[in-house]
């Protein structure tokens, strides 16, 4: 693969393949490929796989303890004896290609869907995504990038510090921004949302999906860009 050639891994979260989000992951992977037609894209869309978003014994090819399940520890040990579930060792590998990740959903209740959480939960593991010493600058992900694309229901003013939620959407997404793609050293530009989804017009939307071009061109140039905390 040339120098110039990048793997992109889109996590994709929402139930209905009529969507905008969908019309949102069509677009952006016509756009990686129209970019550099030897990128790489690969897909998560963890509603069409049926993704299980919680963590459990089934994780796990030998539990240590299926019944009181203890995850950091579980997480330790199928990673020094490679048994974790092939559902999550397959995740994991697309990670480990991926110079690039795109994460893709609707903001629910000041967050992402909680199949997409769950997919943290599971393949962001302790020895895989971090470590007790590979935490930030040291996290065991270091070297990739990856942004958010969201849809909101509210309006701009809404999500601002004179607004009803008292925080822009930088602050409500801090948990996933910092919490888990920072923390395990992946750098983070920044979020790319659309406000009143159901009510906007055709032309902005249609805007909305033209800037996802110019994103996915300078994805690796932008280092001003970068969102930093």
């Amino acid at each position: 693969m040339s120098i110039n050639n990048k793997n992109f891994l889109i996590v994709f979260a929402h139930p209905n393949p009529k969507s905008y989000n969908s019309a949102i992951l069509k677009h952006t992977i016509k756009y990686i490929k129209s970019n550099n037609q030897d990128h790489n894209v690969e897909v998560s869309n963890l509603y069409e796989m049926n993704f299980k978003s919680f963590a459990c014994a089934e994780d796990f090819k030998n539990p240590l303890n299926s019944l009181e399940l203890d995850l950091i520890k579980e997480q330790i040990n199928a990673m020094e004896k490679n048994e974790f579930s092939d559902e999550i060792k397959t995740e994991m590998e697309k990670v480990l290609r991926a110079d690039n990740l795109i994460f893709i959903f609707p903001l629910w209740w000041g967050g992402a869907p909680s199949i997409l959480k769950g997919w943290f939960d599971k393949i962001f593991a302790c020895n895989f995504a971090w470590g007790f010493e590979n935490m930030y600058e040291k996290g065991l992900l270091k070297g990739k990038r990856a942004i958010i694309f969201t849809t909101i229901g509210g309006d701009k003013h809404e999500y601002s510090a004179e607004g009803d939620v008292h925080a822009d959407i930088t602050q409500v997404l801090h948990p996933y921004h910092r919490c888990i793609l920072a923390f395990c050293g992946i750098e983070v530009l920044p979020i790319h949302e659309i406000y009143e989804v159901e009510v906007t017009t055709d032309e902005i939307r249609k805007k909305y999906l033209e800037d996802i071009e110019g994103i996915v061109k300078n994805f690796n140039s932008t280092y001003d860009l970068i969102q930093k905390f």
